[in-house]
């Protein structure tokens, strides 16, 4: 497990090195990276095979929710963990909504 732990630390130093360093010419120019905001989602996002797009709002915060299925079924919600979201969920919203409501939350604070 520490050798595991030390490569992985290994690598990370090494790409973030690597990234820092590809915009150092640019910091050094004054060059500032423009963000491009988007006007919709990405279409792999907005896939309509994955499910319906919902939101529900509890006191005060707004919730995304993806479903599939029909809600006469018995559900299956969908939990991602830290660093992913919904889509993580994408195969088990086609594979189990034939016979299940198939819900995946989007978490807020990941």
């Amino acid at each position: 497990d520490l050798i595991r732990e030390i490569q992985i630390q290994c690598f990370a130093f090494i790409f973030g090195g690597l990234r820092v360093a590809s915009k150092f010419p640019q910091w050094i120019r004054g060059k500032q990276v423009e963000l491009a905001i988007r006007e919709s989602p990405p279409e792999c996002l907005s896939d309509p095979l994955l499910g319906r797009h919902l939101f529900a709002k509890i006191n005060g915060t707004k919730y995304h929710y993806v479903e599939s299925g029909s809600r006469r079924h018995e559900m299956i919600l969908c939990l991602h963990d830290f660093g992913d979201f919904w889509y993580g969920w994408r195969n088990q919203l086609r594979g189990l909504s034939h016979s299940n409501w198939v819900v995946a939350l989007d978490l807020k604070g990941f």
